[in-house]
């Protein structure tokens, strides 16, 4: 590795030599060639040259290597005329040489030689470059219709899908996406916090055509054992309230707000929701159901963005895109409070009427 001297003259401080001073001894002056400096000592700044006005056009000496231990005055005449640096003033060469034993004396002893760092960074640009798909797909954009509850006076806006700016972009669609599709996207998903206790990802059960989908809050554990929704016995009351209104669970379409199990069946949070839920709306989108049933309130609130208690929206139908919602209670809440029943049963029967409606 070669040495070579390069210093740029930024501060209006500098170490100045008298013709009879050796390099070592050095008197604070002010610097000649910069507007404004005094001969006001500036201890703890590092000087720049008096005499030097960046020789390599803004390239620091950090760019090139050099040993300042290495350069005695004869060694410093020698190397620099490897250069074509010879041609240089002797007081030039004299500032340079006391510049190199001051950072010697500072215990500054070698640089290392390294591209300019602009001719870097246009070689890496170049590289990856190429290396880049000529421009990622479009992804799809939410629609602009307004939920409308059937009660007046009372609308929402529809979930706005939250993007991943660390997911890989999805390939181009040759048409309409299919739950298949969907869970290959999802993967071994590591996108929330949920990922470390899970045991499977749950993603949905039932005909990917069905008119009826039922958006539940997330896996229990016989969920998160079995990797099916709604197998416990919040899913054996589901299998009930749908056999008394003339429905079989393979014509529906069963999933849930978050795909991993929330621990202890806590209410998922916001971040596991933000983070699972544009999948929910796909598999909405993909199925196209004429009617979803939002079982409990968290369901409520990620699908149709209404916060009001689940008691008093209950039974509603809202727009949802071109297709209908529907609020009711979550099975799990008729588990624990059984006189309940009877508000699942009648919100059962208006899905019943609901679908025999053509």
């Amino acid at each position: 590795m070669s040495p070579i001297v390069c210093w740029t003259t930024s501060h209006k401080y500098a170490p100045r030599f008298d013709d009879k001073q050796s390099p070592r001894s050095k008197v604070w002056g002010p610097n000649p060639g910069v507007e404004g400096s005094t001969s006001e000592a500036r201890p703890g700044h590092a000087p720049a040259t008096s005499g030097i006005r960046n020789p390599c056009f803004g390239v620091r000496a950090l760019d090139f290597g050099l040993r300042t231990s290495d350069f005695g005055p004869a060694d410093f005449l020698c190397r620099t005329s490897d250069f074509g640096l010879s041609s240089m003033a002797d007081s030039i060469k004299d500032e340079l040489q006391a510049w190199l034993e001051f950072y010697h004396e500072l215990g500054v002893a070698e640089f290392y030689r390294r591209e300019p760092s602009h001719a870097l960074a246009e070689s890496e640009i170049r590289n990856s470059d190429s290396r880049l798909p000529s421009a990622p797909p479009a992804r799809p954009q939410a629609s602009d219709s307004r939920l409308r509850t059937s009660h007046p006076g009372l609308s929402v806006a529809p979930p706005v899908p939250a993007l991943n700016l660390f997911d890989a972009p999805s390939a181009p669609r040759t048409g309409p996406e299919t739950l298949e599709q969907i869970r290959q996207d999802i993967g071994d998903c590591r996108r929330c916090k949920l990922a470390p206790t899970r045991h499977n990802i749950v993603f949905g059960q039932g005909n990917p055509h069905a008119e009826l989908v039922f958006v539940g809050e997330g896996p229990g554990a016989d969920e998160d054992e079995q990797g099916l929704p709604f197998v416990g016995r919040a899913g054996k009351l589901l299998n009930r309230m749908m056999q008394t209104v003339g429905l079989k669970r393979e014509d529906v379409y069963i999933c849930n707000v978050v795909k991993c199990r929330p621990p202890e069946n806590r209410t998922p949070e916001k971040d596991e929701v933000e983070a699972c839920s544009p999948f929910l709306y796909r598999q909405i989108e993909a199925i196209k159901p004429r009617l979803v049933c939002c079982l409990g309130a968290p369901a409520v609130r990620t699908v149709l963005g209404v916060k009001e208690g689940i008691t008093k929206i209950r039974g509603r139908f809202y727009d949802f895109g071109a297709t209908k919602a529907l609020a009711t209670v979550h099975p799990a809440y008729v588990l624990r409070n059984p006189r309940e029943e009877k508000i699942l049963r009648e919100d059962f029967e208006k899905i019943r009427d609901f679908l025999n409606q053509r």
